[in-house]
């Protein structure tokens, strides 16, 4: 249905390798029949399941992979961290908010082009989030190689 005018996006299926219920003779798409054997797996014991809700949540909270510049704000105030969490989340950026004994914790990933001035885009966001009620406390460049692996 659609919302504000809008079409949702198609949903992508997500996939899973699980054991071949006996009598299961589907064949496996090529190309992944390969990624099955170069794994030393026998793609004829394999097929593919849809995953289930719940599936794929170790990766969640990751940064993405590559290069990003993290700025980090430390908040008294609770509602002024998430108005700052809104404000960024808003425009697509990737938000992480946590609570210590010091405050409200908020990084922001910035920019991933190596070429942007780190520098010149933190003062850009310092001044945008000390506004909100912020307390500047430095930024750092990250960079997040994401590396998966099969258990046989």
């Amino acid at each position: 249905m659609p919302l504000f005018g809008k079409t949702a996006p198609a949903a992508m299926q997500k996939l899973k390798v699980v054991p071949r219920q006996p009598g299961d003779t589907r064949p496996l798409e090529p190309m992944i029949a390969d990624a099955l054997r170069k794994a030393g797996m026998d793609p004829d014991k394999f097929t593919l399941a849809p995953t289930t809700a719940g599936s794929g949540s170790a990766l969640r909270g990751m940064p993405p992979a590559g290069s990003s510049l993290q700025h980090t704000f430390l908040f008294t105030d609770r509602s002024d961290a998430l108005r700052c969490v809104e404000a960024f989340a808003d425009r697509g950026r990737p938000v992480a908010i946590t609570k210590d004994q010091d405050g409200w914790w908020v990084v922001i990933n910035g920019s991933e082009d190596r070429l942007v001035d780190d520098d010149a885009e933190h003062r850009s966001v310092a001044t945008e989030v000390t506004a909100l009620g912020g307390t500047d406390r430095g930024f750092l460049r990250e960079k997040v190689t994401l590396r998966t692996s099969v258990k046989r």
